[in-house]
Parts: C-alpha cells; sequence; structure tokens
C-alpha cells in the first residue's frame, strides 16, 4: 500500500533575537530545506498512478524555503505578540506513492504532488494579575497547494487497472482562520482554581473544477471545542471536574460524503494524593456515561473506515506513580 517509500530532508536555519528596549523584543528568522521522496520501484504499482494522475514518476526533488518575524512586548500585567512566518512541508508518503487496487475504487497518491506552502499572520495577547491568567490566539494562513482529498477518475486505460475511479490527492489553495482562548483563576485562598479553555478552526478550499473540486470547507476539520474545570489542590490531596464541549460541525465537504456531526458534552472527575514521591490518583471519565461521536472519528483519509466509532463510554482508572 505504501511502497517502501524514504524521504531524505537536509538542509540550515538561522535565529536573530534583539532586545529593543521598553519591553520590546525582535525575534526573526530563516531556513532552508532540500528534500527527496522515492518509491521502491521493485513494490510501486506504477500502473496506478499512470492510468489515473498520467504519470509513473517514482522521485520527487522539492527545496523548501521559510521566514519568520515576531514583535513581542511585555509590560507589568500585558504581554502582546505578533508575528508573520513562511513555511512548507513535503507531501507525505501516502499522499504521493499509496497505490491500492480495491473493489469499486483504488487508493491511489499523486506523485506530481507540490509542496503545502504556509504565509500565516499570528497574534497573541495575556494578561496576568493576583493569580487570574488570560490568554487569547488569532491567526489566519494562506495555503499554496494545500494537499486535499477528491475522487479521481480514470485517465487511461492500463493492465490489471479495472476500476474507473479512486480516491487520490490534489493541491489546492486554502484559507485556515481560528482563535483559541484560554483562562484561569484562583477562588479559595490558592487552593481551588477554576480555569477552561476554547478553540475553533475554519477552513475554506478554492477548488478546482477541472478534478470536480468544489469550493468549500475543508474536509476533516474539527468543530469548535471548549473545557471548563475546577481543581483542589493543597499539596497533598487534590481532585478536579471537568466539563468537555463540542460543537455541531455541520461545515463539511460535501463532495466526499463527509457527514455532520452533533455536538457532545461529557463530564470527568479525578481524585488523589501525593507522599513525597509517591502520587496515587482515581478518575472517572464520562462519568453519565454519554452517547458521543468525535468528528474526526470516521473521515480522517486514507485510513478511514466509513463507520462512525462511538467514544469510550464510563471508564473508571486508577493510577499509582513514584519517582526516582
Amino acid at each position: 500500500m505504501i511502497p517502501g517509500v524514504s524521504v531524505q530532508v537536509g538542509g540550515a536555519f538561522a535565529e536573530y533575537t534583539r532586545s529593543l528596549g521598553h519591553g520590546m523584543a525582535l525575534s526573526t528568522g530563516a531556513r532552508i530545506d532540500a528534500a527527496r521522496s522515492e518509491a521502491d520501484p521493485k513494490r510501486a504499482n506504477a500502473a496506478l498512478y499512470e492510468a489515473y494522475q498520467g504519470t509513473a514518476s517514482l522521485t520527487a526533488t522539492d527545496t523548501l524555503p521559510a521566514a519568520k518575524a515576531r514583535l513581542a512586548w511585555r509590560r507589568g500585567a500585558w504581554e502582546i505578540a505578533g508575528g508573520v512566518g513562511h513555511a512548507a512541508r513535503v507531501p507525505e508518503a501516502t499522499e504521493r506513492y499509496l497505490a491500492l487496487r480495491r473493489m469499486g475504487t483504488d487508493w491511489v497518491g499523486n506523485p506530481d504532488l507540490a509542496p503545502s506552502r504556509n504565509t500565516g499572520l499570528d497574534a497573541a495577547i495575556g494578561f496576568t494579575r493576583a493569580g487570574f491568567r488570560l490568554d487569547l490566539g488569532l491567526y489566519a494562513s494562506r495555503v499554496s497547494d494545500y494537499v486535499t482529498v477528491y475522487d479521481q477518475a480514470r485517465r487511461a486505460m492500463l493492465p490489471g487497472v479495472m476500476n474507473t475511479m479512486a480516491r487520490s490527492f490534489a493541491n489546492v489553495d486554502a484559507t485556515l482562520t481560528g482563535a483559541e482562548l484560554g483562562w484561569s483563576l484562583p477562588i479559595v485562598f490558592g487552593r481551588v482554581f477554576v480555569s477552561g479553555d476554547v478553540s475553533y478552526v475554519r477552513g475554506r478550499q478554492d477548488g478546482d473544477p477541472a478534478r470536480g473540486i468544489v469550493p468549500g470547507p475543508l474536509a476533516e476539520m474539527p468543530p469548535a471545542r471548549g473545557r471548563v474545570a475546577v481543581r483542589y489542590d493543597d499539596g497533598r490531596f487534590f481532585g478536579s471536574v471537568e466539563g468537555v464541549f463540542a460543537a455541531d460541525q455541520d461545515r463539511v465537504d460535501a463532495s466526499l460524503n463527509e457527514a455532520r456531526t452533533p455536538g457532545w458534552g461529557v463530564m470527568n472527575a479525578s481524585a488523589g494524593y501525593r507522599q513525597g514521591r509517591l502520587r496515587l490518583t482515581l478518575g472517572l471519565a464520562n462519568v453519565f456515561d454519554r452517547l458521543y461521536t468525535d468528528h474526526l472519528s470516521f473521515q480522517r483519509d486514507p485510513f478511514r473506515s466509513g463507520v462512525r466509532v462511538p467514544e469510550p463510554g464510563r471508564s473508571l482508572f486508577a493510577n499509582a506513580s513514584f519517582r526516582f
């Protein structure tokens, strides 16, 4: 299925940081990598690549430049930072050289895939006072040649290639935007703490009509997620109760038959004792035995089952550890 693929990468990088005074600091960096990907010609089913992608190439070389610049400011309780960066990644072995004959539709990589190149902006704000901590992060990325999954029709008749359709990979341009928020607050003499976090990412692809890739939501994007927790810790006894939540995910790639998933929420609880180097913990996950399915449990190409697999029900666990 993955025909003895090797990826060799060599590169160099440089970083420079400088204090600008008045609580400000600048950090910059640059990197250059050269990569060579190769599938074993004795194992590769080149006929599948040629039938669906019009190429039998088993090697690829890529040059991957990257750079960053970030400015940070700290004053009293506040921390503010922002940056811009560019990076690239080599297509994975599965994306370029996957080859599997199946009933109905084949699985085939795309040897001509280009590296994905990501240019992004981010900003972060932090505030700390009297034990209270708040962090907010925002980011936006424009990815040229994002690697997406699509259904590729057979281009040429070759011996042994009987199906007319294959699941494959293609480059499309895409945009990703997101935010993360986290906070924590001591409420009882530094022994009881409340905390929480929430994150969200939104992905959209430009599409490629020639390949039947429609503009719209990127596949395999997680929904908004959040967590709220209360924790007690006096140095010897500790315990926590937390709620974990996920929103509905209705931004799906309909061209891949990606299905929507409903939101869910579960509660977890644990308690423990520490004495010197010994630590004991007893916990209960999914306290109310909720039946729910994570959005990414059934898609995740190319190793998806197509079957929605529920997450574990109520689970009791016990841990014991000793530090040497």
